[in-house]
């Protein structure tokens, strides 16, 4: 197998990707976030693209299955749980019933993130 190194990452200066000036930054997420705790490969001291998706789909992060949750919700109902689809974070709108949100962001991933199942869970309710 050939290894190859990485190559360097900078914060680019206004998005010009040719600007080698900006700062050297390494992989992760950023420090507001729960973080990744270990990357998959012993031998790798950086997170993976890998370890990354398991990250965001991780029980210990819901916001993903929130957020997706809160949208198909609006697919069906005209507005979502939380109504501005576009900030989900702490900054954004609360949720009219979060209880409700939280209860479908577990089911979603207790489903295995079956994208049917949830559909089904939402049009056979009394709500709909």
């Amino acid at each position: 197998t050939v290894s190859i190194a990485p190559r360097p990452i900078r914060v680019l200066a206004r998005g010009d990707w040719m600007d080698e000036s900006g700062e050297v930054v390494e992989p992760g997420v950023p420090t507001i976030f729960k973080q990744i705790h270990e990357p998959t490969s012993p031998a790798n001291t950086k997170p993976s693209r890998l370890d990354l998706a398991r990250w965001v789909t991780s029980r210990d992060n819901p916001v993903t299955s929130r957020v997706f949750v809160n949208r198909l919700w609006r697919l069906f109902y005209g507005h979502g749980l939380s109504r501005n689809l576009e900030d989900c974070g702490a900054q954004g709108e609360a949720p009219d019933h979060p209880e409700l949100l939280d209860w479908l962001a577990v089911e979603f991933i207790d489903s295995g993130w079956n994208v049917r199942h949830m559909i089904r869970q939402m049009v056979l309710s009394q709500t709909y």
